[in-house]
């Protein structure tokens, strides 16, 4: 016991008074912290589940007073988030905030230094629309969905088919379901997330060669039963949304008489109910409006024409509604979670961006207003809760290119131009008709949809005057063309609208396809790369592994010795031999040999090392005068001169350069180029821009 001024201090209950005072800080400050944690938990549930940006921005703010510096960190996190996605400037400040004042919070700090960069590229904006990369590879795949709170992206790991999980917060993968692409040919494609973010529905190829539609769980860890929720043998079916409720999915039914539907499967129990019938080109999508009274979809605007429209169907079966008629190529991207813009994407300007249209009230409202300009070939992924577009894009698609080459010297004496314009990044497989006055190419018609929505469009462009004479085949798949010697037909690679593979004649001017030779049944699915004699009367092509010739009056058919694995052939112009490649994976090496039609064994030419081993693109070609083999790789070709002797590298100077042919004059080439790159995108903050513009 001390005694000061007079006061008696009992040091014993001194330090009692300090141990109490200290608990009841310490009670206090966890208090204090669980409270801020619920507060936190609570602002996480409305921003991500809810999409009630306004009421949680106070609750990050109150958070991130915390005295506990992990949990203040976090919360400026999602406080930038909601600015970003209010379209508010202060998500700059909140995201500096944390890198200066919280840098001991690595995790939080390297996150924000992260949004900040993205912040800076996308610059300066009036709107606050914020468009960013959120996948770009390897393995991207687009014919998924993001789920609800923008956190996975369902999709296929084409590997060997598997359905998959992408983390995007993480980067990694997660195997759903197990494909077997290389065995038994069973894969996934199309795949939707529900709402509640604990199942996706996916169609799936099975043993029977056609798509059901299956369930799975997203917690599971692969080895959970997949349950088929819909199958039917004359037909095909592919999900493109779940109804908010859940209770439905919308999908896409292809038939075997090749007409399609658009209708509704329950997940209760299976049951379909049928929408409305169409053409076999059907919708590229369906999405049900946010409360669930329409369904949006887009269709050709005509038989003969590749551009769409874009309708809205009342889901009591009241009416359908014209929501986006105009000559360009429109396409439903989705509806806006204020449930009152329809998005959609359009070339109407010259190049695809998105635009939005008001819609109240079950009709239009006013006139489209632009979003975001020049997204490129735009594929819907997606819209989350806090109102985030999720989009693929197809960059550096597939186009067709001529340049000007000495094939003596290997220079090339003007850089490669696109004679075809319209359609850009769909155009590819080019070949010269023999007297050199036509060529021929194919364009997919893909636009902004996956290819099954695409059409196949044969097209034939005069080289004199420019015009184009496009053709639709009546085939449901071709990857290889050739000008018949007459000039009256080409042969093709394919197989038809009853599913039979073959070589197809087509008609220039009809575009009418008819069979050469088609694959017997239980022959491998393997019958490709046909090439004229030069006298019109026999073809060549690849059946599996054999080389076969066959007499086109006759039909005889006879098999070409060849002593090696054959890839790709290509006849001379001469008819004296045909030239293929052939590859070592594990050397990584190729080699092209010449196959002589008067009898002999294969000689090889050239070797190489593969840098690019992509599939179909290395088919040879000749110069007109059956000198010089040429053969594509990388950025250019090598000019192979048969006689013998050294081989020259021409550069093109694009990538991915394929599919060669050389014009009869001897002096322009014709290829395709294009690496068909995937991304995944997401547009955030474009709602307050739409609710403001009213």
């Amino acid at each position: 016991m001390t005694t000061y001024a007079g006061l008696w201090i009992d040091h014993s209950v001194m330090r009692h008074t300090i141990l109490l005072l200290a608990t009841v800080a310490a009670l206090a400050l966890a208090a204090a912290n669980r409270t801020h944690e619920n507060q936190l938990q609570q602002g996480i549930e409305l921003l991500e589940t809810k999409g009630d940006l306004p009421a949680a921005v106070p609750l990050f703010e109150e958070v991130a007073k915390s005295p506990d510096r992990n949990l203040a960190a976090r919360a400026l996190l999602y406080l930038g988030s909601c600015y970003q996605k209010l379209g508010e400037d202060k998500a700059q400040s909140a995201y500096e905030r944390i890198v200066r004042d919280f840098a001991d919070q690595k995790d939080a700090a390297a996150e924000a230094r992260t949004r900040l960069a993205s912040l800076r590229r996308a610059g300066p904006s009036n709107t606050g629309i914020v468009t960013r990369q959120v996948w770009t590879g390897p393995k991207v795949d687009i014919l998924g969905t993001v789920s609800p709170d923008g956190r996975y992206l369902s999709f296929v790991d084409w590997e060997n088919g598997d359905l998959a999980l992408r983390d995007l917060a993480t980067g990694k993968d997660r195997q759903l379901v197990k494909g077997s692409m290389r065995t038994s040919n069973e894969f996934a494609e199309e795949s939707v997330i529900s709402p509640d973010g604990k199942q996706v529905a996916y169609s799936w190829f099975n043993k029977s060669q056609r798509y059901d539609l299956r369930l799975i769980g997203l917690s599971g860890n692969g080895a959970a039963a997949p349950r088929v929720l819909y199958d039917n043998e004359d037909a095909g079916v592919f999900p493109y949304d779940w109804s908010p409720d859940g209770k439905w999915i919308a999908v896409q039914i292809k038939r075997n008489d090749r007409t399609a539907q658009m209708g509704l499967v329950a997940t209760a129990d299976g049951s379909l109910r049928i929408l409305k019938s169409t053409d076999w080109r059907g919708s590229s999508k369906l999405f049900f409006s946010p409360d669930s009274k329409y369904l949006a979809f887009d269709l050709p605007s005509s038989e003969d024409s590749d551009e769409r429209d874009v309708f809205v169907l009342a889901m009591d079966g009241s009416r359908e509604i014209p929501a986006v008629v105009h000559p360009a190529n429109d396409v439903v991207m989705g509806w806006a979670r204020d449930g009152r813009h329809l998005l959609f994407a359009s070339d109407r300007t010259g190049s695809t961006s998105i635009w939005a249209l008001p819609f109240r009230d079950g009709k239009p409202e006013g006139s489209p207003e632009l979003v975001k300009p020049d997204v490129g070939q735009a594929i819907p992924m997606g819209i989350t809760r806090s109102g985030s577009l999720y989009f693929g894009v197809k960059k550096d698609g597939p186009d067709v290119f001529v340049a000007s080459v000495d094939f003596n010297s290997g220079e090339v004496l003007s850089p490669p131009v696109r004679p075809v314009r319209r359609f850009a990044g769909t155009n590819s497989l080019p070949d010269w008709s023999r007297d050199g006055k036509y060529l021929a190419y194919l364009s997919s018609r893909q636009g902004v949809l996956n290819s099954r929505q695409g059409a196949l469009i044969l097209a034939i462009r005069s080289v004199e005057t420019g015009d184009t004479r496009e053709l639709r085949l009546k085939l449901d798949y071709l990857n290889y063309l050739r000008w018949a010697p007459d000039g009256r037909s080409l042969a093709v690679s394919g197989t038809d609208l009853k599913g039979r593979q073959g070589i197809y004649r087509i008609d220039a001017q009809s575009g009418e396809a008819s069979p050469i030779a088609l694959r017997p049944p239980g022959e491998p699915f393997l019958w490709i790369w046909p090439e004229w004699a030069p006298d019109g009367k026999r073809i060549f092509y690849r059946r599996d592994q054999v080389l076969a010739e066959r007499d086109l009056a006759s039909g005889d058919e006879r098999e070409l010795p060849h002593g090696e694995k054959v890839r790709w052939p290509s006849m001379a112009p001469d008819g004296r031999y045909l030239a293929f490649w052939n590859r070592d994976t594990t050397a990584k090496e190729w080699w092209v040999s010449i196959l002589p039609l008067e009898g002999g064994q294969p000689r090889e030419l050239f070797r190489g090392y593969i840098s690019q081993p992509g599939r179909g693109r290395h088919v040879p070609s000749w110069t007109p005068d059956s000198r010089f083999v040429l053969f594509p790789v990388d950025t250019g070709a090598w000019l192979v001169p048969v006689a013998g002797g050294q081989p020259r590298k021409i550069d093109l100077g694009l990538a991915s350069v394929a599919a060669l042919r050389v014009h009869p004059d001897g002096r322009q080439v014709a290829f395709t180029a294009g690496s068909n790159k995937l991304e995944v995108w997401v547009m955030e903050n474009f709602l307050p821009t739409l609710s403001a513009s009213k």
